[in-house]
């Protein structure tokens, strides 16, 4: 995770975040997968988000404001377009997580 509370970062945060497409239907499920080195993905509180691939200079740059992710995490919109970080701390939540994050393979 990036430290945004500098203004620069949050800066950069917000310009990623308003590139996004629109989002895809109702009920539509992205496809899970592994993000590619250097991806740097940026989440609004009201749902905008958005990526993009760093140069090796731009990378560098973040990696020092950052800290790894410490588990698995999950973030929802809510009916008011709000995004929200769900507690993946419970044994129950972390089991949800992981298996929407690293689904079976299809037989």
């Amino acid at each position: 995770m990036v430290d945004t509370s500098t203004a620069e970062a949050k800066a950069e945060c917000e310009k990623l975040a308003m590139m996004a497409p629109a989002a895809p239907a109702d009920g539509a499920m992205a496809k899970p997968g592994m993000m590619p080195a250097s991806t740097v993905m940026a989440m609004m509180p009201d749902g905008h988000m958005g990526s993009m691939m760093t140069d090796d200079a731009m990378a560098t740059k973040m990696m020092g404001m950052s800290t790894p992710a410490a588990g698995c995490m999950m973030m929802m919109s809510g009916k008011d377009g709000m995004m929200s970080m769900i507690d993946t701390s419970s044994a129950e939540a972390k089991a949800e997580c992981e298996k929407l994050a690293m689904p079976a393979p299809a037989m």
